[in-house]
C-alpha cells in the first residue's frame, strides 16, 4: 500500500491522477496502483496444549515469559536462541476446497499454523499487531494467557474484490 504512494507522491503514476491532486508528472503509468487485492485472513483458532515433561523447562510451544531468560537474552545478543527467530509461521498448507475454480491452477485457501497464540505472548505482539481491543483480548484472552497454545490462521488466496490507490491530495502525511 505504501508503495504506489510513495512512487505516485513522487510523480511516477496515472498522469492525470497526479495532476488532479498537485504532483507533476515525471513517468505517465496508466492503471499504476489499481488492482489492489487484500488477502482476508481470519485468525483466533487458537488450541491449547499441555507441554510434555521432557520439553521443560521451555515448553513445546512460544510462551513469552519462559522464554525470556538471561540465557536466552545472552544467545539473541548473538544472533541465535529461541527469542532471536520469534515464531510466526512454522507450517502451511495449500488447500482447493469445493469453492474453487474448476482446473485452477492454485489453492483458495491458505493455512498458517503456528506454536503460537495470541495469550501466549500476554498481548504485547499479538493483541496491537491484530488490532484487538484491551476489552476483547481481555474477555477471550485473559483466562488463558501463557498457556502453551498453537493457532491456525485461514488466509483466502482468491479474493474477488479489487481495489485502488488514489492520492488524497500530494502531502506525504494525509
Amino acid at each position: 500500500v505504501m508503495s504506489p504512494q510513495l512512487l505516485m507522491l513522487s510523480g511516477i503514476g496515472p498522469c492525470k491522477h497526479l495532476e488532479e491532486v498537485g504532483i507533476k508528472c515525471k513517468i505517465d503509468l496508466p492503471g499504476f496502483g489499481e488492482n489492489l487485492q487484500d488477502h482476508i485472513a481470519m485468525g483466533g483458532a487458537t488450541f491449547l496444549f499441555n507441554s510434555p515433561e521432557s520439553t521443560r523447562p521451555l515448553g513445546a510451544g512460544f510462551v513469552l515469559p519462559r522464554m525470556f531468560t538471561l540465557n536466552s537474552l545472552l544467545k539473541f545478543r548473538n544472533q541465535s536462541g529461541p527469542i532471536y527467530g520469534l515464531p510466526t509461521t512454522e507450517c502451511m498448507a495449500f488447500v482447493s476446497t469445493r469453492h474453487n475454480k474448476a482446473g485452477a491452477e492454485w489453492p483458495d485457501i491458505q493455512l498458517l499454523f503456528s506454536s503460537a497464540g495470541d495469550n501466549t505472548d500476554g498481548g504485547l505482539f499479538g493483541r496491537r499487531n491484530n488490532g484487538l481491543t484491551d476489552e476483547y483480548y481481555s474477555t477471550v484472552f485473559e483466562p488463558i494467557v501463557y498457556h502453551d497454545a498453537f493457532s491456525i490462521v485461514v488466509l483466502l488466496l482468491r479474493p474477488k474484490s479489487r481495489g485502488k490507490i488514489l492520492l488524497r491530495n500530494k502531502h506525504p502525511h494525509s
